[in-house]
């Protein structure tokens, strides 16, 4: 479940609702550009986990065939994490040696011992940074790595590196940056200054596969971390010691990173612990828990502003990333800009062509057509022109073509108008410029808001009352309103467009 207390969770409906929020120009909150990094992910069910530790185990893709470790641990705890059964052998404190690939299965021999299932994860990922390290040197490429880490090229087999008490090494932060961007699996989490290339890698995913009419959504998330306001030196926590760094690279070696604006988040344990929860759920977990860390010197070892968000979480329905990506390629924010360089000057191409088609494609199949449920009153004013726009505290979820006004007196429908004029901001804002066309006090508009900071205004755009009412028979009015296209006894209404 969502803590609100340290994340806000908003839908966004448009590109331009998103720029303002994050701007600050709305009541929602400040600008965010100063004290937040942004990361975008193309999947709402992907979590913050860095790539290392995820179950979907590509790290061993990196790791050398002959990679073997011993764990030396007490036969209940090799037990528990699986590594050999249980066959009545209950010793207290016994100590078995049991010898593990890159897999985890069992192998004959002895190999050098680590102590624990975390040490094992440590080794396997500092020999994939090694072999990363190791192949990008013999080719002459620029690899940023210390005097002390380069001594281990030749001796990657027996790493006595290990750090005392955390990992990541603030040693290895620059060459983990480089391999993480280049797709090694890492301890990393990369974000960026830039909202707006965050939001490009969450949108993106549309030109990588086929994109149908009737496919089902799959939103995307741009995060935004407050990243100024956590930044936190090792630390207890429930016998966990850890820290929370953030490490921007070097940008002149690399002009992917530098047009990207990118920066990396570490937790930072000891080889005891590895943290694989989330990295939202393990800051969260740490901020609802400030009472139990120490004061020192007068001042609590872990601070947090009263009344910020920890993260904000946009969610962006999919059927709205053709018109994001769109107008990111429109601000510059496309291949050739991003990955500088010939490649992205002809991905660059490739991509706008597939994004033209897809919005062709939008166009013509993703606008639904909406029935509109009002009472007469509210008819009389938009008739008679007191009444230019309609005002909601949601939005609809599909691009509208035409509305079409059901009279829940009269059970007709008495005319339709355009629905391509939704403007999404504040009541202030709607009262301050539609107020003379409004058909509402000022006092009935703030009503129906209920104090609400966000809403929606349908400008009544080229309105057509019907000389002959329509009347629905056999017809299950709907709250509110309904997509004509989702109701059989409906559809007839396209006729009369």
């Amino acid at each position: 479940m969502l803590n609100t207390e340290y994340i806000e969770e908003i839908k966004i409906n448009s590109y331009d609702e998103l720029v303002k929020i994050i701007q600050g120009k709305t009541d929602l909150c400040d600008d965010l550009r100063d004290k937040f990094i942004f990361r975008g992910v193309e999947n709402e069910d992907f979590k913050l986990i860095p790539s290392a530790l995820r179950d979907d185990d590509r790290l061993n893709n990196y790791v050398d065939e002959d990679f073997k470790k011993t764990l030396q641990i007490s036969y209940n705890h090799a037990v528990k994490h699986g590594l050999c059964f249980d066959e009545n052998r209950d010793i207290p404190g016994a100590i078995t040696f049991i010898s593990k690939d890159k897999e985890g299965n069992n192998i004959d021999g002895y190999y050098s011992n680590v102590s624990s299932v975390e040490e094992f994860q440590y080794f396997k990922e500092v020999n994939a940074l090694m072999k990363f390290f190791d192949k990008g040197d013999k080719v002459g490429l620029k690899i940023p790595a210390s005097q002390d880490i380069r001594k281990l090229l030749d001796h990657n087999d027996k790493i006595e590196d290990k750090p005392r008490f955390y990992w990541p090494n603030p040693n290895y932060f620059e060459l983990i940056s480089l391999a993480q961007h280049y797709g090694v699996p890492t301890r990393a989490l990369d974000w960026s200054y830039d909202y707006k290339v965050s939001l490009y890698f969450a949108v993106k995913n549309i030109l990588n596969k086929e994109y149908l009419c009737n496919e089902k959504p799959s939103n995307a998330v741009l995060w935004a971390f407050n990243y100024r306001s956590l930044e936190m030196d090792y630390l207890i926590s429930e016998n966990n010691t850890f820290a929370i760094k953030h490490y921007r690279p070097e940008y002149n070696s690399n002009p992917n990173l530098n047009a990207q604006k990118g920066l990396f988040t570490f937790v930072m344990n000891d080889l005891r612990h590895i943290t694989k929860k989330p990295f939202d759920e393990f800051v969260v977990e740490i901020l609802s828990n400030i009472h139990e860390f120490d004061v020192y010197n007068g001042k609590k070892l872990v601070e947090f502003p009263k009344g910020e968000k920890a993260f904000y979480k946009f969610i962006i329905p999919e059927e709205i990333k053709p018109e994001i990506l769109n107008e990111l390629y429109f601000e510059g924010y496309s291949e050739e800009y991003l990955f500088p360089g010939y490649s992205g000057v002809t991905q660059s191409i490739e991509n706008r062509v597939k994004l033209d088609k897809l919005l062709l494609k939008n166009i013509n199949c993703n606008k639904k057509n909406v029935l509109l449920v009002m009472g007469e009153e509210k008819i009389e004013k938009i008739k008679n022109g007191e009444k230019s726009y309609e005002f909601k505290r949601y939005n609809f979820s599909q691009e509208i073509d035409n509305i079409f006004i059901y009279s829940k007196e009269s059970k007709e429908v008495i005319g339709c108008f355009r629905g391509n004029k939704i403007f999404a901001n504040t009541p202030f804002y709607f009262w301050k410029n539609f107020s003379e066309k409004s058909g509402l006090t000022e006092k009935e508009l703030f009503d129906y808001f209920e104090y609400k900071g966000w809403g929606w205004a349908i400008k009544i755009n080229d309105l057509r009352i019907f000389e002959n009412p329509i009347k629905i028979y056999n017809f299950k009015e709907p709250g509110n309103y309904c997509y004509i296209e989702n109701r059989e006894e409906l559809k007839f209404l396209l006729n009369f467009k």
